[in-house]
Formats: C-alpha cells, sequence, structure tokens
C-alpha cells in the first residue's frame, strides 16, 4: 500500500513538472524577450559608462603627525570632491580642472603595523593623470600650513638641541685635553677620567639620533608608486551580463507563469459567468 502510494505521488509530480514545463514553452517568447531586454539594457549600460581605472600607492608620513591625521587631511579633499567643488579642489592640488573632473574617488587609509605610512587609492576616468595627481596629493600635504608650521617648529627643536649637544662635546673634549695634560705632568684628578669619554659617546649618541630625526623630516613622500593600470577596474562586464542574464530568465519564467495564471483565472471566470 505504502509503494503504491509512493508511486502515485511520483507520478503527480511528473505530471506538475510536465504542466509547468508546458506553460513555459507556450510562453517562451515572454522569457526570451525579457532575457534579451534585461542584457541589452546592461550592454547600452556598459557603453554609456565611463571605464574607471583603479590604482594604490604609499605615502611616507613624517613624525610630527600621525597617519591618521595624515589620512584625514587627504579625506578632506574626497568630501571636496563629493560636494562637486572641483575648482577648489583644483587649487589645493595645484592641478587643471580637468585632471580633477577625471577622479572618479579618492581614498586614505592607515595601513595595520605601520606608524608612518598611508595608503592611498585612486580611481580615475583617464590612466595617463595618475603619476601626476600622485605627486600632486604629496605636494597638497607638504604645502598644508599647519604640517609644514609643524615640521618647521620640530626642525628648529631638534637643530637647536643639536647645537647644544655639539658645543658640550666640544666642551667636554677641550677638558679631556686638560685632564690629560695634567695627568701626565703628575697632577692629581679626583674623578675617574674616563666618565669624561663616557659622556662624550653618550652625547654622541644623541646626536646621531637627533641627526637622523632631522633627516627624517622631509616632509611627506611616495614611498611605493601607484601602478598604471592596462584594464578598467569597472565596470565589471562579465559579471553585470552574468547577473543580468540570471536575473532577467528568473524575472521572464516568473511573467510566464504569472501570465498563464492570469489567462486561466480568466477562462474559470468566463465559465463560471456562463454557468
Amino acid at each position: 500500500m505504502e509503494k503504491e502510494r509512493k508511486e502515485e505521488l511520483y507520478y503527480e509530480d511528473e505530471i506538475d513538472l510536465y504542466e509547468l514545463w508546458l506553460k513555459l514553452k507556450k510562453r517562451w517568447r515572454v522569457i526570451l524577450v525579457t532575457v534579451v531586454v534585461f542584457i541589452a539594457a546592461s550592454v547600452t549600460y556598459l557603453f554609456i559608462t565611463k571605464p574607471v581605472y583603479r590604482t594604490s600607492f604609499l605615502i611616507k608620513v613624517p613624525g610630527i603627525i600621525t597617519p591618521v591625521e595624515a589620512s584625514e587631511y587627504v579625506k578632506s579633499v574626497k568630501r571636496l570632491l563629493k560636494e562637486k567643488r572641483y575648482e577648489e579642489v583644483a587649487k589645493l592640488l595645484s592641478v587643471d580642472k580637468d585632471t580633477v573632473l577625471s577622479i572618479h574617488n579618492l581614498e586614505a587609509r592607515e595601513l595595520r603595523k605601520s606608524k608612518d605610512v598611508i595608503g592611498v587609492t585612486l580611481e580615475v576616468y583617464d590612466p595617463s593623470v595618475i603619476n601626476g595627481l600622485s605627486k600632486a596629493i604629496v605636494n597638497y600635504l607638504n604645502h598644508n600650513e599647519l604640517i609644514a608650521e609643524k615640521i618647521e617648529l620640530r626642525k628648529r627643536e631638534l637643530s637647536e638641541k643639536i647645537a647644544i649637544i655639539e658645543n658640550r662635546v666640544k666642551a667636554l673634549k677641550e677638558t679631556k685635553k686638560l685632564v690629560n695634560r695634567l695627568v701626565e705632568q703628575g697632577g692629581e684628578v679626583y674623578f675617574n677620567p674616563a666618565e669624561i669619554d663616557k659622556t662624550i659617546q653618550s652625547f654622541e649618541n644623541q646626536l646621531v639620533s637627533l641627526k637622523v630625526q632631522l633627516k627624517a623630516l622631509k616632509g611627506f613622500e611616495i614611498s611605493v608608486k601607484p601602478p598604471i593600470p592596462e584594464k578598467p577596474d569597472k565596470p565589471k562586464k562579465k559579471l553585470i551580463i552574468a547577473v543580468a542574464g540570471v536575473s532577467s530568465l528568473f524575472l521572464g519564467v516568473f511573467l510566464a507563469l504569472f501570465l498563464e495564471w492570469l489567462e486561466e483565472a480568466r477562462r474559470r471566470h468566463e465559465e463560471e459567468g456562463k454557468t
């Protein structure tokens, strides 16, 4: 009995699938037109949409500001772009307006485990402007009044410290000469002359560190140049056409079944009216 019941259910499923196939076969034009319209629309979109080229580069940040602060300065340019204040952006970056209009998007981010580098991502319509824009962004950061003031102040502080320590080292070396002369003449000294050498060495180590810091205060620099992409990143043609094809197929099937349902409902209504 149970076996017969299973066979009956299987037979009913076969009938349902066959009826569904007949309905879809009857409305194949609806499905085909829907698919063609969607794919044609997606192809038209691809033709009218400008290709967008994407690239990234790294900027070395001077120690006087954090990567978070540096990123915010770049993001302020992005906000101006969003507000379509292109002339202001052109003035800030010292580029022409056409170059600014070629920018699709601009992003800046802090890198994990890095205290002196930020990443910048550029999306442009014309890849030939990438090199110029990357340099313009670095130039904009270096000519920012607040940043330039901080750099100059830090340079002055380091230069003053270096001068003070160099004078101390010079004085200690003169003292060492006097002490050595005194010892050679048989005089007594009431401290260990080797302590002078230790102090001089300590000051010289400080000088090396300070001079390295001063040398590093060059402002912002491009540490990794942006590669010039050969192919656009957007629009993703294959993906768009694939999504359009699949979604239009589902929609076409739905429309075909909906039209069949409407026709059957109308037929039942007419039959009920006759009776």
